[in-house]
């Protein structure tokens, strides 16, 4: 394990959701670059956990896709708000 350094800071993005009656979903990790190192792979976080790569660290258009893909794959079972407001705004983020 690295020595830890306060000069040697990485700032990541977490997305993480939690329903109203307590379940979630794995966390959807952005870390900054373009390739994720050995180091990241190699850790104890849950084997559903996404962990992702932008430029800056922060999550842009296309990742917020993937975030809406990993929440929907994790909670297609309790999806269940299929009003017609839910459709419409759906539609137009899927597009």
């Amino acid at each position: 394990m690295e020595a830890l350094n306060p000069d040697n800071r990485v700032l990541v993005t977490v997305v993480e959701a939690t329903s109203a009656s307590g379940r979630s979903i794995p966390g959807f990790v952005i870390l900054p670059g373009k390739l994720l190192r050995v180091k990241h792979l190699d850790s104890c976080l849950d084997d559903q956990t996404m962990l992702n790569t932008s430029p800056n660290g922060y999550i842009d258009d296309q990742l917020a896709l993937d975030w809406f893909d990993h929440w929907e794959k994790h909670s297609r079972p309790l999806t269940a708000l299929r009003d017609a407001f839910f459709s419409t705004t759906m539609a137009v983020i899927v597009q």
